[in-house]
């Protein structure tokens, strides 16, 4: 997932950089760096990120479900 393709999921799903952050575990920076293209997420977060666009293209995103 490129870093347009997060911004525009996170975007989809009314999310600001640091609920995203805080629903993944991870900090608000890295979602600005990947969002930036400075970075590539880890086969971990992609799975993760996968995931939420998964549940938002069911229509069924429970924002508190990723742990």
């Amino acid at each position: 997932m490129t870093g347009k393709e997060i911004k525009q999921l996170r975007l989809t799903l009314n999310l600001t950089q640091v609920e995203l952050a805080e629903m993944l575990n991870i900090n608000v920076v890295t979602i600005s760096r990947w969002e930036g293209g400075k970075f590539q997420p880890s086969p971990l977060a992609q799975k993760a990120l996968s995931a939420l666009r998964i549940r938002q293209d069911q229509g069924r995103l429970v924002r508190n479900s990723l742990t």
